[in-house]
């Protein structure tokens, strides 16, 4: 259920390679009473894997057709980069291209600009307003140029107890330092949620008090 697209696809392959291996040859010859009641015990068995199979192609050539049809593997790269990296003036030029293609729906198009503006909200060069004219220009609806605002409002920097693109305590900085020279073997699952960190820190107990303030005893902190 968690897979990502690679990896399903790499699963389906191996699912259709194991019915490959078992699928019933045409040229078997039925010699025997022992061979025919193989065969029927084995074609139940078989049917069930064949309906497997055909149900997990047709559910990955629908996902494999969207992704097409909406550049989601472009759209996706763009995304991890405005996540992860910290190069301003590539994602901007990435945002804007991508913003281009009028075959981006217009969630996807007001997606890669929400996450501009809140990785780049207090850039000295942003170009929050330009994108938004890029969107009205393509005819993206108000309701979705509206949530731009709204989620700067919701998690801008003014209201975020963290900072989800550039840390700041040590250990974050020397983890994301190594990561940086041993770069990333799939662009697209770059990112890791900051819950992640957050929940990993929380069983090490070490959650800083002033952020992350508790009531009762400190049970978790004295184990």
């Amino acid at each position: 259920m968690y897979l990502n697209f690679g990896e399903i696809g790499t699963n389906i392959k191996n699912l259709m390679e194991d019915f490959q291996r078992k699928k019933p040859k045409e040229q078997q010859k039925l010699e025997s009473i022992t061979d025919m009641k193989a065969f029927v015990e084995n074609y139940p068995q078989f049917k069930k894997m064949s309906g497997t199979v055909s149900k997990h192609v047709t559910v990955v050539g629908e996902l494999s057709r969207l992704v097409s049809e909406r550049h989601l593997m472009e759209v996706s790269e763009v995304e991890q980069e405005l996540s992860c990296q910290n190069d301003h003036s590539n994602a901007l030029q990435n945002v804007k291209r991508l913003l281009q293609n009028q075959r981006l729906s217009e969630l996807d198009a007001t997606r890669l600009v929400m996450l501009y503006a809140l990785h780049y909200e207090r850039h000295s060069s942003n170009a929050l307003q330009s994108l938004l004219a890029d969107l009205r220009n393509r005819g993206v609806s108000e309701k979705y140029r509206r949530l731009v605002a709204s989620v700067v409002e919701f998690g801008g920097k003014r209201v975020r107890g963290s900072d989800l693109f550039s840390p700041k305590d040590a250990v974050a900085i020397t983890k994301q330092f190594f990561k940086g020279l041993k770069g990333v073997e799939n662009v697209y699952t770059q990112h890791q949620p900051f819950l992640l960190d957050t929940l990993d820190q929380l069983i090490k107990g070490k959650l800083k008090d002033n952020m992350y303030p508790y009531v009762g005893p400190s049970t978790l902190r004295d184990r």
